[in-house]
């Protein structure tokens, strides 16, 4: 199941099936030449479907394979429709629409989460006596944390966070990946002002092309993003 890619991977896509595995993809995003010839949910390529992006689409195929399996969509609205939620608004799309509504009803169902990870996470950001949370709160606290997971160390740590049962494993992991987000910001406020001190070195170039060694990949995209900000060059 190929989630957010897949659209314009053709090659990967063959690779997997000659490799014996069945291929599904899940995507929201075009591609300018051919697309993989295996089954493929993508509304920016279908002006039949309703433009959701890929945490949308994940959790409407939740519901469709839950009828199809003869179990009631509800289902997927009590254990899957916070984390809809948590996807949709993590990939920074225009909240319109079905991204909108899913969005909306999933945000309501944050503060109440049977979710023994997302309540420890709420916990440890003092969220938890909130009883709606608004986009800010989950753009600019719970979410970062769950993207330095991936970007800082393993995205694992995010996904074990919310599979795990039991809540003495979730405290410990919502405050694993809470240490992982300070850090990314001590990494990312060092990495920028080093990349600062080289874009001031290129006063009239078109272009910034800055580099280290040193500095996280998972985190140079963010630095490149604000040095853009600051001189409005492609960086």
């Amino acid at each position: 199941l190929a989630l957010d890619c897949g659209t314009a991977n053709p090659a990967e896509v063959k690779l997997a099936q000659e490799l014996g595995l069945e291929v599904l993809v899940l995507d929201h995003h075009r591609a300018a030449g051919p697309v993989p010839d295996v089954p493929l949910i993508n509304p920016a390529l279908d002006e039949g479907l309703s433009p959701m992006c890929t945490a949308a689409l994940a959790f409407s195929l939740a519901c469709e394979w839950l009828e199809a399996e003869g179990q009631p969509r509800t289902l997927a609205e009590q254990n899957f429709l916070e984390f809809a939620a948590l996807g949709i608004i993590a990939d920074v799309v225009p909240l319109t629409g079905d991204n909108f509504i899913l969005a909306h009803f999933g945000m309501e169902k944050i503060p109440a989460s049977r979710n023994p990870g997302l309540q420890a996470l709420l916990r440890v950001l003092k969220l938890q006596e909130q009883k709606f949370l608004t986009w800010r709160n989950l753009a600019f606290s719970l979410i970062p944390c769950l993207n330095a997971a991936g970007r800082m160390a393993h995205a694992r740590h995010a996904m074990e966070l919310f599979l795990t049962h039991d809540p003495g494993v979730a405290a410990e992991r919502a405050l694993t990946v809470l240490k992982l987000n300070h850090d990314r910001k001590a990494q990312q406020s060092r990495i920028f002002t080093e990349a600062m001190q080289q874009a001031e070195l290129f006063p009239q170039a078109n272009i910034l092309v800055l580099y280290s060694s040193e500095w996280n990949q998972g985190i140079t995209g963010i630095v490149a993003a604000k040095v853009v900000e600051v001189y409005g060059r492609p960086t």
